[in-house]
């Protein structure tokens, strides 16, 4: 069971670059626009389960740090995703996120908290390396993207490491608060890390149009 919910997790977490993409080939405002996305993305999953969870949050200082990481990490990584999809491929950018995800919480059970490693976990980290280098590095090498200047291909690059580090933090970030005695329920700590993006995006939103005043 925990396999099928880690599969699906996975699957409905690359379908919203489909959703992602559509959104930036129609904003096309750059900074902005990736701000709104990861906003909304908050303030959606924050009313959709705020009623769901009775109105309240429990919270303590260990999870709200935690939460503050995790919230500024998933931030992060919306917004360079964002422009990432903008100068290439979303299947790469979809592969450093997934990968990011996977290997630096894995990462992190083995060496800080000492987690065995048996034979089938590390087959499955080099099936996930594997999946990974081939199609970011390699691809297809069509016109268009020979044709591409040199700094536009080296900013893609270093987005989408930016995308690989900051939802890979985000999600050593989940991990640690899901093996510290001081947690709080994952509900409410996925509310608290909403409200945080909700709230983040809304001040540099609020900041961005006072700039321009």
């Amino acid at each position: 069971m925990a396999y099928l919910s880690l599969g699906a997790a996975c699957l409905l977490f690359s379908m919203q670059f489909l959703f992602s993409k559509g959104y930036q080939l129609r904003a096309k405002n750059g900074f902005r626009s990736a701000l709104w996305m990861a906003t909304l993305d908050g303030a959606y999953f924050f009313l959709l389960f705020f009623p769901l969870n009775g109105f309240q949050i429990q919270m303590t200082a260990s999870s709200a740090l935690y939460g503050a990481i995790f919230s500024f990490s998933a931030l992060a990584c919306n917004v360079a995703s964002y422009f990432a999809m903008e100068r290439g491929k979303v299947a790469v950018v979809t592969l450093f996120t997934l990968s990011g995800g996977l290997l630096l919480p894995l990462l992190y059970g083995v060496i800080c908290l000492k987690e065995p490693m048996g034979p089938g976990r590390w087959a499955g980290a080099l099936l996930v390396l594997l999946s990974f280098f081939p199609g970011a590095l390699w691809g297809d090498r069509t016109v268009e993207k020979q044709a591409a200047p040199l700094p536009k291909q080296a900013v893609f690059w270093l987005l989408c490491i930016l995308v690989f580090m900051s939802n890979g933090v985000g999600a050593v970030a989940a991990k640690a608060h899901a093996v510290s005695a001081q947690s709080v329920p994952e509900r409410d700590f996925l509310l608290f890390a909403a409200l945080l993006r909700l709230g983040a995006g809304s001040l540099f939103l609020a900041g961005q149009k006072l700039n321009r005043r």
